[in-house]
């Protein structure tokens, strides 16, 4: 396999294509319009015991020059962050009687 993200993190690297999307609008699309419940929760279990090795990973390296791999691997972060609202608040891929978030718009 390639080094789709660091080597300890190899066991993630199924979940590259889909979830290690690099803005928060494509993140956020990803949750809300192409994933099941069912399928936040699995990314959700998948990453959560890798988080804090992964954040200590991350943390040797200049966030704005991250190898492609340490990219790839905070991408994937970001995006369990996006689900873990599904999963610890929501109970479904789309917050309830929320602002509709096909309108909004984050441009950080």
């Amino acid at each position: 396999m390639s080094e789709l993200l660091p080597g300890a993190f190899a066991e993630l690297e199924p979940l590259v294509a889909k979830w290690s999307k690099p803005t928060e609008a494509e993140r956020r699309h990803e949750r809300m319009a192409n994933s099941d419940q069912r399928e936040l929760e699995a990314l959700y279990a998948q990453v959560e015991p890798h988080v804090d090795a992964a954040i200590a990973h991350l943390n040797r390296f200049d966030i704005n020059d991250l190898p492609a791999p340490e990219a790839r691997l905070m991408n994937l972060l970001c995006s369990y962050i996006e689900a873990s609202m599904a999963v610890e608040l929501f109970h479904q891929p789309v917050p309830p009687d929320a602002y509709e978030w096909h309108r909004f718009e984050c441009t950080f």
